[in-house]
């Protein structure tokens, strides 16, 4: 494994750290992602709590990540959310919207 703090010099010392990286992150085969800085002026923050109480009720705690993050770039159209591994990217996104969101993806 290649040290956080040591400059990566090749493309196998990159594909290392990669791999150590995703070795880390959650075991979740969802991973959705909402900005909630600007997008937090136009609900995010409903949206999120929604997508929570969404998922919880459909029994997919375990299956679906739901991460908090900053800007997506696209602040016109917010709220805006990620889903990977689809890459399925959603914006303007509003509380009515997720539960076909959930059921969907």
């Amino acid at each position: 494994m290649v040290n956080a703090m040591k400059k990566l010099k090749t493309i196998p010392d990159f594909n290392s750290y990669h791999t150590s990286l995703s070795r880390q992150v959650s075991q979740a085969d969802i991973c959705v992602r909402i900005c909630i800085t600007g997008c937090r002026a136009h609900g995010a923050l409903e949206v999120r709590d929604a997508l929570l109480e969404e998922v919880n009720s459909q029994g997919l705690a375990q299956k679906v990540e739901i991460r908090e993050t900053g800007c997506h770039g696209f602040c016109a159209k917010a709220p805006v959310m990620a889903i990977d591994p689809q890459g399925i990217f959603y914006q303007q996104v509003s509380v009515e919207d997720v539960p076909d969101i959930v059921s969907r993806t």
